[in-house]
């Protein structure tokens, strides 16, 4: 009884042949960003910042301005923003790093004075071998620590090649999504088939809640 209740319902859901156009499409896309997400990096994040700009566009082309005139003027300004973390806030964070670096040996040094006079202030709690032996296992501890560091700042090197790579490809990806984004979604709905209401009345509702 209840097999055939769940057989009934699978037909009365999926005799809609958009339904299954669209859980086709969704699985598409699911399995496209799970398989090849990292290789697709750039262009996943060149499409999600290609249709946001692509709103103040329309809406600088409604109010009278050339659809050229006003993707430049909206790519001029996510070029200028994108430029400014890269040349202001990344060399702020790296030095902001480097910095505190730097103070770390002199904390290190300031926090074995302060250990050498706990024998001279406090001789009946710590003494001038266990003293020795904690600075010995502190000074051991850091050289670890620092052989840690190194290697693992050698393991970011694909890490910042990874990211070059991406301030270079995202935004030449935007500009050309932009500027030939009725081609590119013309070649796109190609190989969508041809009765798809209900995957466009789904995609609008989506757009107009974003």
């Amino acid at each position: 009884m209840d097999n055939n209740i769940l057989l009934k319902w699978f037909q009365r859901q999926f005799s809609n042949p958009q339904l299954v156009i669209l859980l086709l499409l969704l699985a598409t896309l699911f399995a496209v960003v799970l398989l090849f997400g990292q290789m697709l990096g750039p262009v996943l994040i060149a499409i999600v910042l290609a249709y946001l700009m692509d709103t103040p566009i329309e809406q600088l082309k409604r109010q009278g301005m050339g659809h050229s005139f006003a993707m430049g003027l909206i790519y001029l300004l996510f070029l200028t923003f994108f430029i400014f973390l890269i040349v202001v806030l990344m060399p702020l964070l790296s030095r902001q790093v480097t910095d505190f670096l730097a103070t770390v040996p002199a904390m290190v040094q300031a926090g074995r004075e302060i250990l050498t006079q706990l024998p001279e202030s406090y001789p009946t709690l710590v003494s001038a071998e266990q003293l020795n032996e904690i600075v010995n296992t502190a000074s051991r501890s850091m050289t670890e620590f620092a052989q840690q560091a190194l290697s693992k700042s050698i393991g970011f090197i694909p890490g910042i090649i990874t990211v070059l790579i991406y301030l270079v490809l995202v935004p030449m990806l935007v500009f050309f999504m932009l500027k030939d984004k009725r081609t590119l979604f013309a070649w796109f709905t190609s190989f969508l088939p041809q009765d798809r209401s209900l995957a466009e009345q789904v995609w609008h509702e989506v757009d107009l809640q974003i």
